[in-house]
């Protein structure tokens, strides 16, 4: 999982977040705060120094960054089942797109020719686009 949150509701204006996996980093006046999963802080100066925290580089960190930022795209998460990708505005409420991956073919057959327009729980809109490609809109 990655995401990218820039001056969204949540963060003073100008504030960075990035979610890798379980950990988060945020801008601050000291550098960053970088959150690990378990829940332990730790601030240090740079990007780099939080990137190798969390075990990614800061050249993919920026990668991803103008990629999603290109892309309105705020977070791609990866299950067994599918890719799922938030939109600009997915920080109140989810949606998005999903591929269901190929390896899966069941889960796209099931979608497809079932009445069932809901991939998760709390899904409040699925509807198949084209392809393995299907829009969501969850809830929070």
């Amino acid at each position: 999982m990655f995401c990218y949150f820039r001056d969204a509701w949540y963060t003073p204006q100008q504030d960075e977040s990035y979610r890798w996996g379980g950990a988060f980093i945020q801008s601050s006046s000291q550098g960053y705060v970088v959150t690990m999963p378990h829940g332990d802080k730790r601030v240090v100066t740079t990007l780099r120094e939080a990137a190798v925290l969390v075990g990614i580089d800061e050249e993919r960190i920026l990668k991803w960054k103008r990629d999603f930022s290109d892309l309105s795209i705020v977070c791609v998460f990866n299950s067994v089942e599918y890719v799922e990708i938030w939109l600009t505005g997915s920080e109140r409420v989810p949606y998005g797109a999903r591929y269901i991956s190929k390896d899966r073919p069941e889960t796209l057959s099931r979608l497809l020719r079932s009445g069932d327009q809901r991939l998760e729980a709390d899904d409040t809109r699925f509807v198949h686009m084209t392809g393995r490609w299907f829009y969501f809109r969850g809830k929070r």
